[in-house]
């Protein structure tokens, strides 16, 4: 365990009796074990992790009484599946799956290559483009190439990653052509310049729902001082913004 912790933290070796002084404090445990004088010591503790298969050392009567703990595994167990990320909150529809979808990234810079690293953990195929040719990389995209692949790296796209610097020759080049090639259940994420997308056409595309979503970490014009963020952002149920 020591080996693969890469954050600074304090190891204890010790047993089910040695460790209850060190309980009181814990928000979240991961243990094998529950005993009575455990729960007993661990007043404030929100999540019990077991780290393996069967309950049959956790003393489930042992668990603090507050409503929250273990409150997933009692909706299920009735048979309701609660989302963990919204305590209290309406339950939200099930996400889709990444795995087996294609990411498509216009550039294939350094963000690009961090976005593919990631996607591919996940199982997703990768299509990129980049704006100079040039040789595909070693355990890159399953399809790779310059300008020309454009079309059909939107085609099959269902999350496409804008990612590529904004230039004389990239700006506003994402318009109502390119959404028009996109599948009406791709998403569109932005996380470089606002102006490679054409603004007035994205909104056109999400209103009559040609695209799915986008996600924007960047806009054309940023609020001044207080009030509410641009209208466009508030428009539609289905754009996210960062």
């Amino acid at each position: 365990m020591r080996r693969h912790l890469d954050v600074p933290c304090e190891t204890v070796i010790a047993g089910e009796t040695e460790i209850i002084p060190l309980l009181r404090d814990v928000d979240v445990l991961m243990s094998m074990a529950l005993t009575a004088e455990m729960g007993r010591h661990a007043a404030s503790l929100k999540l019990l992790q077991v780290p393996g298969a069967g309950l049959h050392r956790i003393d489930r009567a042992a668990l603090p009484h507050d409503p929250g703990v273990l409150r997933l595994d009692g909706a299920l167990r009735r048979g309701e599946w609660h989302s963990q990320w919204a305590l209290g909150d309406p339950i939200p529809a099930v996400w889709p799956e990444l795995a087996g979808k294609t990411l498509g990234i216009f550039g294939y810079g350094r963000i690009g290559r961090e976005v593919a690293r990631r996607a591919r953990a996940f199982d997703m195929t990768v299509c990129a483009i980049r704006r100079h040719r040039s040789p595909p990389p070693e355990n890159g995209p399953g399809l790779f190439g310059g300008p020309e692949m454009k079309d059909e790296v939107l085609r099959r796209a269902d999350h496409l990653v804008i990612a590529m610097p904004a230039t004389s020759e990239t700006r506003r080049t994402i318009g109502s052509r390119e959404f028009s090639l996109m599948k009406p259940a791709a998403d569109l994420i932005n996380v470089v310049r606002a102006e490679i997308v054409n603004e007035a056409p994205l909104y056109e595309a999400l209103a009559r729902r040609i695209i799915a979503g986008a996600a924007l970490d960047v806009w054309y014009r940023y609020p001044g001082g207080r009030g509410p963020q641009p209208s466009f952002g508030r428009a539609l149920p289905r754009i996210a913004q960062a």
